[in-house]
């Protein structure tokens, strides 16, 4: 009874620990991505229908078209909300068309678009051929103006997590102790980050990437190499984000 005991609360405490893992994560995520010119938003009661005025500069800035089309019935999450906000982005920006269908009843748009969820938002721009699209589920402020910001300027706050020493991955199941940061890479490709997989470990002279704005060692069950750690501290001295 003790074992299983003493097993049941390992489990709970390694949930436990997972759970901050992952919160510490999205904190230092959306730190950085305030650094790097991803928006933040001021989310208090008194402005929560508001747009933030980082987005209002952002949108009054646009020098070409994007194309925002949503997808909420009204048995979506939020629905009403998300349809005022969008009519909110429209009144700012001339340059910003917003289409708003029902997900139950513009069926032919929807397969059209390969909606999977109600309530989702794809917002584009460009020009045929060149054209970028973000899809988005929600549309937080947050969410839908990183993505103008995505397909207006083709950036996005790279992510970049350490692989080579038995670090937990993105693909559930894929390591024997059955850890995958599958939920959290969807949670980031959702907020507009983009994240990869870094591996230096065979690299002649191992370098971070200048475009990587956070590195995360995620469950290394091997520590580094000496000329990893090289690598490492010299992003960090250049002001890297670990």
């Amino acid at each position: 009874v003790i074992a299983i005991k003493r097993r049941g609360f390992q489990t709970a405490l390694s949930s436990a620990l997972f759970t901050v893992i992952v919160l510490g994560i999205l904190v230092m995520v959306n730190y950085i991505g305030g650094r790097h010119e991803v928006v933040r938003f001021d989310l208090s009661q008194g402005k929560q229908f508001s747009l933030s005025p980082q987005t209002v500069k952002i949108l009054k800035d646009l020098n070409q078209k994007v194309t925002i089309t949503a997808f909420i019935s009204d048995e979506a999450m939020n629905a009403e909300k998300l349809r005022r906000r969008l009519e909110d982005y429209r009144r700012k920006s001339s340059q910003l068309e917003v289409n708003i269908y029902d997900t139950k009843t513009a069926i032919d748009k929807a397969r059209d678009y390969g909606v999977r969820f109600d309530g989702t938002v794809f917002v584009e721009a460009g020009k045929e051929g060149a054209k970028r699209k973000e899809e988005i589920q929600g549309g937080g402020e947050e969410q839908l103006t990183s993505a103008i910001l995505a397909v207006t300027t083709g950036e996005k706050t790279r992510v970049c997590f350490l692989t080579g020493h038995g670090e937990a991955g993105f693909t559930p199941g894929a390591t024997p102790d059955k850890v995958s940061y599958s939920m959290l890479k969807s949670v980031l490709d959702n907020q507009q980050y983009k994240v990869d997989t870094l591996s230096i470990i065979t690299q002649a002279k191992p370098a971070i990437p200048d475009d990587c704005k956070l590195l995360v060692i995620a469950g290394a069950k091997v520590a580094p190499t000496a000329a990893e750690m090289g690598a490492i501290k010299r992003y960090l001295d250049q002001g890297g984000n670990l």
